[in-house]
């Protein structure tokens, strides 16, 4: 893919091969911030049981690689028991 091509380009598919994918874990963090709005903001009904906060905060560690499966599993254990976690799946180990 040329250079042209990638700037207009509208296919995600043909994008994300050339990018890491560490950097598209934290673009699509980044997109969730910028949708869910500022951290004061998210006391409403556009946040699940309440947990955004530490649904990103753990979504930011598992993209930095500091943060595992098994921790993972566990916020949706917890999201699950506070009917938050429905749509939510297990991280494969």
């Amino acid at each position: 893919m040329t250079e042209a091509e990638w700037l207009t380009s509208n296919e995600p598919g043909c994008l994300q091969q050339f990018v890491p994918p560490d950097l598209l874990r934290r673009f699509a963090i980044a997109c969730v911030r910028a949708v869910v709005g500022p951290p004061e903001s998210w006391a409403g009904p556009r946040t699940p049981a309440g947990h955004w906060p530490e649904v990103l905060a753990l979504a930011e560690r598992l993209a930095d690689g500091v943060a595992l499966a098994p921790e993972a599993n566990e916020l949706v254990r917890e999201l699950d028991r506070h009917g938050g976690g429905q749509a939510a799946g297990a991280v494969p180990v």
